[in-house]
């Protein structure tokens, strides 16, 4: 046979802890750091840190020559590899923030067991700001517009060790800019200012304002669309396209959370 599945139980409450254990993906998915079984719900599945050379990633060849590497450690894997990328992450982080700024009672300090609990913040609110950490490091500094998305040169095999990936950083890129990407990087760190600064810790919310705006003055009036075709190993080579055409509304969700802050 193929062997037997882990045991499981049939019962009318099946999920009792569904947010908290949805919510452990996000902790799960951290690249940068090592992943603690004490934070885990099954600690069977902690690791050595994913990509901790994340903090020192060069541009792609064909854009941004005169650019220092970029610092993007602090990120959630995505869904089904190791990219990270920046106008996705802006839908994830608007949604827990969201839920942040509208239940606030909901996933407090010290609910979700995350390193950072214990520091009177509410833990979504930490588990979001971690994970956008490599957002503002999307930002070239040739003052150009923001990296689409960072990944690999190839797919990394279905299954893989922790070992085994982190000896692809070599081979690892901060693709070619959108102006998309751009806004995202100001809509992001437009909305987690405006958390940060509800909480009192200004110093902090001050670092990400300063990249909302940098990013918004760098995206507004500009049309580029990301192209594979343009600083990146080929098309959805290594990682997922995600070309958005769609500018306006890019700019519609930066408008509205820069404002609202």
């Amino acid at each position: 046979g193929i062997g037997s599945s882990f045991e499981f139980n049939i019962a009318p409450s099946l999920y009792p802890d569904l947010p908290h254990e949805a919510m452990n993906y996000f902790y799960f998915h951290r690249m940068g750091e090592d992943i603690l079984a004490e934070h885990l719900i099954d600690g069977r599945y902690a690791r050595t840190a994913l990509h901790p050379g994340d903090s020192s990633v060069p541009p792609y060849n064909g854009w941004c020559v005169s650019c220092a590497n970029f610092d993007l450690k602090g990120s959630w894997a995505d869904a089904g590899d190791f990219g990270i990328y920046t106008v996705n992450h802006a839908i994830s982080a608007w949604t827990l923030l969201n839920v942040h700024e509208m239940f606030p009672e909901a996933f407090q300090d010290g609910s979700l067991n995350i390193p950072e609990s214990g520091n009177i913040f509410a833990d979504v609110l930490d588990e979001v700001d971690y994970g956008s950490r490599f957002v503002r490091g999307m930002l070239p500094s040739d003052g150009g517009l923001a990296s689409h998305k960072a990944h690999n040169h190839a797919w990394s095999a279905f299954t893989i060790t922790v070992a085994g990936e982190n000896a692809a950083q070599s081979s690892r890129s901060a693709m070619g800019p959108s102006t998309p990407a751009t806004y995202a990087v100001a809509r992001v760190n437009g909305q987690l200012a405006r958390m940060w600064y509800a909480q009192g810790h200004d110093s902090h919310a001050d670092v990400l304002w300063s990249a909302a705006v940098d990013a918004w003055n760098r995206a507004y009036g500009t049309n580029q669309v990301y192209s594979a075709s343009v600083a990146s190993p080929g098309s959805a080579v290594g990682g997922g396209d995600y070309s958005d055409g769609q500018i306006g509304d890019d700019l519609y969700a930066a408008a509205c959370e820069m404002y609202l802050t």
